[in-house]
């Protein structure tokens, strides 16, 4: 698993497009989800610019949740 950078780097070789390039490309995507109102978690984090979906945000939520999940195992396990 390399860094955000790496990843962006990756995208970026893999699509051609930018960062910015990607994000424009996918926001129809993204309206399209939020709008249909499945998500309403992701719509009210994503709306008033609250939220900002970029890779190293998204990475840093996912590695505090999973080290979150971890420090109650570790604690489940020596209680």
């Amino acid at each position: 698993m390399g860094t955000a950078d790496d990843l962006e780097e990756r995208a970026g070789q893999e699509t051609g497009l930018s960062g910015d390039e990607r994000r424009e490309t996918n926001e129809p995507r993204l309206d399209a989800i939020r709008s249909a109102g499945s998500y309403p978690l992701l719509k009210a984090l994503t709306e008033e610019g609250g939220f900002v979906l970029g890779l190293e945000s998204l990475f840093e939520f996912g590695l505090r949740r999973t080290l979150d999940g971890i420090a109650v195992m570790i604690g489940e396990t020596f209680a």
